[in-house]
């Protein structure tokens, strides 16, 4: 792989912070989602509440920038995964990004369409599994668009970062959907690619910008939320990079904030436990959605029901791991290497 500088190795508590709160919005929309679409019987008309409409709206305001943010904070770490060499690097996201991308596409597959089987006696939609090959699964879309991205941005580095911006941005206008690729990869790895750019380039997020440079990245964001929800444009729509990468700095002012304060602790930690808390939000929520919407059709009362498991299964999870040593608990995120192998045997011993 091609040469690159050192860069240091501190850990900035508002990338925690931020990424917490890009998961929470994740796990939000899918609990809506499962709430009020998924599983729920024929001619049944979910209740709705001024609770549920407000999530509605969130959901759709923060659309244009909720997985945006987590390519972009995921491509801060290229060039510190680089420091380690080249084969570490490729080793490491093979263990840390392929491997749990390859697991849980096929966990979910067995839940939903295995379940849908059992449960519904609906054939078994074996297109999934094609899905999971092109990269098009349904939640680990994520992590494969990342292993891809982890993969070419080395080698895009020796460009003009401008042109490669531009090439992934026409790309993503002309490549027509398919099932091999959908054009919103070429969108995402532009926020990837300006990630690691930022980190090259040495520049510092959560340095003040000036109060004149932060009212326009707060009008940004208030434009791009505005159009999100009124304009019914879909997430990917390139007009909305320029106001995403403006909002930017409000966003990162607003997560160093708050990272300064003890109540910010849960978003910090589940940025820091990102991966458990996105993979394993979703399983619940096929699990629980199809038994609650033949208990109950109040929309507020299911959605409370989906979060609290949504939130719950994974912090479970993090106690096992951390409070009780459960390390085993590791082999569901991470391929282990030879030392965490011997480790796990001496544990079990």
């Amino acid at each position: 792989m091609p040469a690159r500088p050192a860069t240091p190795a501190r850990r900035h508590q508002w990338i925690d912070v931020l990424r917490g709160t890009s998961v929470l919005m994740v796990i939000v929309l899918h609990a809506y989602q499962y709430a009020f679409s998924g599983y729920v019987p024929d001619g049944v008309e979910m209740r709705h509440s001024a609770l549920t409409d407000a999530v509605r709206a969130v959901n759709v305001a923060c659309a244009p920038f909720r997985m945006q943010l987590m390519f972009l904070l995921s491509g801060l770490f290229v060039a510190r995964s680089l420091d380690k060499g080249s084969a570490p690097y490729l080793l490491g996201k093979l263990r840390h990004v392929l491997y749990p991308f390859l697991l849980w596409s096929l966990v979910i597959f067995l839940i939903r369409d295995g379940g849908a089987a059992l449960l519904k006696r609906e054939p078994v939609q074996w297109a999934q599994l094609g899905m999971i090959v092109t990269g098009t699964s349904t939640l680990t879309w994520f992590l494969y668009d990342l292993f891809i991205f982890y993969l070419v941005t080395p080698y895009l580095r020796r460009f003009n970062p401008l042109l490669v911006v531009l090439g992934a941005g026409l790309l993503a206008l002309l490549v027509p959907p398919s099932l091999y690729v959908q054009p919103a990869l070429f969108y995402y790895f532009i926020y990837f690619f300006v990630g690691d750019y930022v980190t090259r380039a040495k520049i510092d997020l959560s340095a003040w910008p000036g109060l004149g440079w932060l009212l326009l990245s707060a009008v940004s964001l208030v434009a791009l939320m505005l159009v999100a929800h009124l304009g019914g444009l879909p997430k990917q729509w390139p007009g909305y990079l320029p106001l995403v990468l403006g909002a930017l700095p409000l966003l990162v002012q607003a997560a160093a904030f708050a990272s300064r304060f003890a109540w910010s602790a849960p978003l910090t930690f589940v940025g820091r436990n990102s991966i458990v808390f996105y993979l394993l939000h979703y399983p619940p929520y096929i699990v629980l959605a199809y038994p609650l919407h033949k208990l109950s059709h109040d929309g507020t009362l299911l959605l409370g029901a989906l979060l609290a498991a949504g939130l719950g299964v994974p912090l479970l999870v993090c106690l096992l791991r951390d409070r009780f040593g459960v390390g085993a608990v590791n082999l569901l995120f991470s391929m282990p290497d030879r030392d965490a192998r011997q480790r796990l045997l001496t544990q079990r011993a």
